[in-house]
């Protein structure tokens, strides 16, 4: 059989360049689009700190110095939590107790001095919203926490609760033996800018 070919009219033969040319037009515009559409998306997906916190342990916390002893106080509430990196947020989540009412924080200690140091956990009290508060329940997460007696270079730590009255949104002073730091309130815009960049890049 042999196939015939269909003479195009000639009525069309002037517009077939236009529609060829409308049609290429077209798909570039449909092409240009997703790209336009995947570099919008793709800047937030390849932004590392989109919706997420950057700050470090120590950018949220209090540190104090008292008889050559270091000691780090950092605030495990979840407000503060939220500021600081992905990682350090995992890892200081997974020391909050469960199911127990209160304010915790982590306490870090340790010492250089040879010989080590005497330090009592009991001697770690708050003053905040014109109170003093001690702690209702101290947890040891290392085995030589509650012994009375630093080793050098051998860090301690222990996770303190306090009143569920403290207010981290209001002054605060950790005091260890005696010596004070009120650098909350240093401290405390820090986390809420950090707090207010996230929200931002979450919209």
């Amino acid at each position: 059989m042999i196939s015939r070919v269909m003479p195009v009219p000639l009525g069309l033969v002037g517009l077939l360049p236009r529609l060829r040319h409308g049609v290429l037009l077209l798909f570039g515009m449909t092409n240009l689009s997703c790209a336009g559409s995947g570099a919008a998306s793709g800047s937030s997906i390849n932004d590392p700190l989109a919706g997420v916190g950057s700050l470090r342990q120590d950018e949220v916390s209090l540190t104090l110095m008292a008889d050559e002893i270091q000691i780090q106080v950092t605030p495990l509430s979840p407000a503060v939590l939220e500021a600081t990196a992905p990682d350090t947020r995992r890892r200081l989540s997974s020391l909050v107790p469960s199911g127990i009412l209160g304010t915790h924080f982590l306490l870090s200690v340790f010492t250089e001095a040879p010989g080590g140091r005497a330090f009592e956990p009991a001697d770690v009290i708050l003053e905040n919203r014109g109170r003093t508060f001690r702690p209702d329940r101290i947890r040891g997460l290392t085995p030589g926490w509650g012994s009375g007696q630093l080793r050098q270079q051998r860090p301690e730590q222990a996770v303190y609760t306090f009143s569920p009255e403290v207010d981290l949104e209001l002054p605060l002073t950790v005091v260890v033996a005696g010596v004070r730091n009120s650098a909350w309130e240093s401290v405390r815009p820090r986390i809420d800018a950090e707090r207010a960049r996230i929200g931002a890049s979450g919209r």
